[in-house]
């Protein structure tokens, strides 16, 4: 394991997995919820982990890989008519049990979800959100179904919510996870679900929202924040305390070095398979696969790299921590766009394995262009990448 695998991996034992509350009445869509929101298929078909009689948790498949915290949802099994008490007891004795056992069991933020075509707030769910409030524990309370709902009958709803005046109820959105399908497709494009994620985000602490982004697969801009961390890792790994160059063996070694942060960004971005591809493109091993981009890279700025060398200085053979950090991040921050671009594109329809590879090929020339520019030679220069990178997310979610 190189020094690089070693920070990557600091960052995600950094990460803390948060435990989300799911609530909500029988027929909500609250499985629908995480399945679309983290790729919980299993939620759908009730197979979650029993945890109580009220409870069952789900874990994303996905998160169980190595560069991921997992996160824990905790579903609630839902409650009929005539049951509610029997429901409301249960749940706090559960978030309380939760609570005994410590910060990394109790539950940190609630979805609570009204199915919206029920036009029904009910004096119930009034309760248990004042309850939680009561527990300093924040709701965002999710309107489902919104798609079969009319303009008017949603504000009617909201007005009766509002004037409950919660604490801690942050926020009433408006989802529509998985819209009526008629004979020609579904009625609208789903929505509300970016949304969901990012007041998550917003509400949860870092060391806990992280693994919220880690595992979304809704919201594709939102991963740029912890890209951009696996990039910064691997770079600062060029450089000694202070930003002393280190010396590196070569430019192959620099590339080798690299499979960790590729792979890091492939899964955050749910592109794992994506690697196999990649070496099929080249018709050998990954550490193969990188270096020809990497060679790629070199030819098309070679202009620029010439500028970072005092003369006489052997590119091929000996690069300084500066040049060795520039052609890290570079490389990362290409790697990050065409991730982000591929996700969008299998978002609105599978990609076929022909396509991806022919898609890799075009993009990855593309993005580089947008970073020749790049240079690190310090870690304020450093900083200024990060935020010029970051800044771009909004436009990009436009594209």
């Amino acid at each position: 394991m190189t020094i690089m695998d070693d920070e990557l991996r600091k960052i995600v034992e950094e990460m803390e997995a948060p435990n989300i509350a799911i609530i909500g009445k029988t027929g909500t869509g609250k499985s629908t919820l995480i399945n679309k929101v983290f790729g919980v298929e299993k939620a759908e078909t009730n197979t979650g982990l029993p945890v109580t009689q009220s409870f069952k948790l789900y874990t994303p498949d996905h998160s169980s890989v190595d560069t991921r915290k997992p996160i824990n949802l905790y579903d609630s099994a839902g409650y009929e008519a005539n049951k509610e008490h029997e429901f409301q007891a249960n749940l706090l004795n559960f978030i309380e049990t939760q609570k005994a056992e410590g910060l990394e069991s109790q539950i940190h933020l609630v979805w609570y979800v009204i199915n919206a075509a029920s036009k029904r707030f009910e004096g119930f769910d009034a309760d248990i959100i004042n309850e939680l409030n009561r527990l300093a524990i924040p709701v965002i309370i999710v309107l489902s179904q919104c798609d079969i709902v009319s303009y008017e009958d949603i504000y009617k709803l909201k007005d009766v919510i509002i004037n409950c005046k919660f604490n801690k109820a942050y926020d009433i959105l408006e989802v529509a996870a998985k819209p009526l399908e008629k004979y020609n497709g579904p009625i609208c494009q789903a929505f509300g679900l970016e949304e969901l994620v990012s007041k998550t985000v917003e509400l949860l602490p870092t060391i806990y929202s992280d693994a919220i982004v880690a595992n979304q697969i809704v919201s594709i801009g939102e991963k740029k924040r912890v890209a951009w961390k696996y990039i910064a890792a691997a770079a600062a790994t060029c450089f000694a305390s202070g930003f002393v160059p280190v010396p590196l063996t070569s430019v192959i070694a620099m590339t080798s070095s690299q499979v960790g942060l590729l792979k890091a960004i492939a899964k955050l971005y749910n592109s794992d398979d994506i690697l196999e591809i990649i070496d099929q493109i080249s018709g050998q091993t990954i550490v193969t696969a990188i270096s020809v981009p990497a060679t790629a890279a070199l030819e098309i700025s070679a202009t620029f790299l010439v500028g970072l060398f005092p003369p006489g200085f052997l590119v091929a053979e000996v690069a300084a921590g500066g040049v060795a950090a520039t052609y890290v991040v570079m490389m990362g921050l290409t790697y990050t766009s065409v991730f982000e671009k591929l996700s969008k594109r299998r978002l609105n329809r599978p990609q076929s394995r022909q396509e991806i590879k022919e898609f890799l090929k075009r993009t990855f020339r593309q993005e580089l262009q947008r970073y020749l520019t790049i240079k690190v030679n310090s870690k304020e220069s450093l900083d200024q990448i990060r935020d010029d990178f970051l800044s771009d997310r909004a436009q990009d979610d436009q594209d």
